[in-house]
């Protein structure tokens, strides 16, 4: 089915698998944004990174320094398996970690990478805060490229342009490189090339700096 969306750099039309696996097309304005970290659980999860990636609680753990981990994943089958989201809390619930893992398989695939490039993007501008919002954004740009697609994608503006020498964030995030980690003024940017099991994974992770 098509879906069409109009503002910033929504998409103007994709393809679908359907209204309830959506990761593609979302409108993102950041200026009026706060950030996820800091934010209690309760209001992130009404925040439209949540929302419009149909992203639904899975299970809780506890992880490192005893703080409760919720974990999320899409609710469409097509990207329940390619996608993870966890949020790790502290003692009032308010987020101080955030992690996004995608499958390999799914961000090497020519067709489909567009949606993981799409959350990845998204992930990063809506957990910075506004004052990292400037030294993120390169990386966000980059991803948002989409130079591995091997679809037209049709958008309201322009896509930015591949970088000519991508940085050691950008060539983690295309699996040239096994990790980069990053000290921005309120948090810390870490991606990882992981393997789980028998599949690879890109771990992105932002964190609160203490």
């Amino acid at each position: 089915m098509g879906r069409y969306l109009i503002g910033g750099l929504a998409l103007i039309q994709i393809l679908l698998m359907g209204p309830s696996e959506s990761l593609l097309g979302r409108s993102q304005d950041t200026t009026m944004q706060h950030s996820l970290l800091g934010m209690s659980l309760a209001e992130a999860k009404k925040t439209e990174f949540f929302t419009w990636f149909h992203l639904e609680q899975t299970g809780t753990e506890t992880g490192p320094e005893k703080r409760s981990v919720v974990i999320f994943k899409p609710n469409g089958d097509t990207f329940r398996k390619l996608v993870t989201v966890r949020t790790a809390l502290d003692a009032r619930e308010h987020i101080v970690r955030m992690e996004l893992f995608l499958a390999r398989s799914f961000l090497s695939d020519k067709k489909q990478c567009v949606f993981a490039n799409d959350i990845a993007k998204s992930f990063l501008l809506d957990a910075t805060s506004a004052a990292d919002q400037d030294a993120i954004k390169g990386l966000a740009d980059n991803i948002s490229s989409n130079q591995t697609s091997g679809e037209r994608v049709i958008t309201a503006r322009p896509l930015p342009a591949p970088p000519d020498r991508p940085g050691p964030a950008y060539l983690t995030y295309l699996g040239k490189q096994p990790l980069h980690t990053e000290q921005l003024s309120s948090s810390t940017l870490h991606l990882e090339n992981l393997k789980l099991g028998d599949q690879g994974w890109l771990q992105m992770v932002l964190s609160l700096r203490k």
